[in-house]
């Protein structure tokens, strides 16, 4: 993912920024169970004055990796599309102006949960 500030900004810099995200999410099967695994990792980066403090643009802003557990609703007919549900948690480190901007915290832990539908 790559975003432009296009009028204001999110941080209390001067420049608008341009940020980038990267990620993966590998994932498996749970032995001979419809249940999946992923390992989802992503990074955001300041690629031109997004993460800026002080003057300074911090080139690193997050990383956020986790675990993520699906289970398919398999009683759910498939001509209402295939339904599942799905939950994790996932562990933020924070850089330098998103510590900042997050009240010194230096992470977060982020459980989630909910149901997925696609069609």
């Amino acid at each position: 993912l790559v975003a432009t500030e296009l009028k204001g900004q999110a941080d209390a810099g001067a420049n608008k920024g341009t940020y980038g995200e990267f990620g993966v999410a590998p994932s498996w099967a749970l032995g001979g169970s419809p249940v999946t695994m992923a390992i989802p990792v992503k990074v955001g980066l300041s690629l031109r004055d997004y993460y800026e403090l002080d003057g300074t643009d911090n080139k690193f802003g997050y990383v956020d990796a986790g675990v993520l557990f699906t289970v398919p609703l398999i009683r759910v007919p498939t001509n209402f599309g295939a339904w599942n549900i799905h939950g994790g948690v996932n562990f933020l480190g924070f850089g330098d102006t998103t510590k900042a901007l997050n009240n010194g915290d230096a992470g977060q832990v982020v459980v989630s949960g909910g149901i997925g539908m696609s069609y």
